[in-house]
């Protein structure tokens, strides 16, 4: 799970929401948005170990599917944000 958090209020519980991720991952992302979440704007990026940006991607609320086809096996980094400020950034490992 991660959490998405507005700049500067990570610790104001009712600006957090979580997300749910499977981790790790194969072919395969499978990102969940929480409901309620519909009238924003999601994007997802997806960035390796060095920085370099190698996935773009609008979601939609509740469940998105990003392939991992074109990653080699390693670390990741996922950043979600929406079109409000709220973001969140984790860690996956691709198998």
């Amino acid at each position: 799970y991660a959490y998405f958090t507005k700049p500067n209020s990570i610790d104001r519980e009712e600006d957090k929401s979580v997300i749910s991720c499977l981790n790790p991952v194969h072919d395969k992302l499978i990102i969940r948005i929480p409901d309620g979440n519909s009238a924003l704007e999601w994007k997802c990026s997806v960035y390796d170990i060095v920085a370099r940006n190698l996935v773009n991607k609008e979601l939609s609320e509740d469940e998105n599917s990003i392939s991992t086809a074109c990653l080699v096996n390693g670390t990741y980094f996922v950043v979600i944000h929406n079109n409000i400020g709220k973001r969140c950034i984790f860690k996956i490992v691709k198998n």
